[in-house]
């Protein structure tokens, strides 16, 4: 008969395995979300660029207050507020 290690430490031993499992499934889900994030990310630059381009031909090279929509050339003189 071969040699086994008694109940209690199985039982120990197969509660450690079953928490790095756990462990390891929600290491996975948390790569997914952040790679999903990260994807977000790029998609809402994307947007910002091509919103930036629309302004710009708008209203020409200039910087736009995200406060209250004030834009100003670059030059540093106030041009318009929204």
């Amino acid at each position: 008969m071969a040699k086994k290690i008694t109940k209690k430490e199985l039982e120990d031993l197969r509660g450690l395995i079953s928490q790095i499992n756990q462990n390891q499934i929600q290491i996975g889900v948390l790569e997914v979300q952040k790679s999903e994030a990260v994807d977000n990310v790029k998609a809402l630059k994307s947007q910002t660029i091509v919103m930036q381009q629309e302004l710009e031909k708008k209203y020409g090279p200039v910087n736009v207050s995200i406060t209250d929509g004030t834009i100003t050339k670059r030059d540093g003189n106030i041009n318009k507020k929204n």
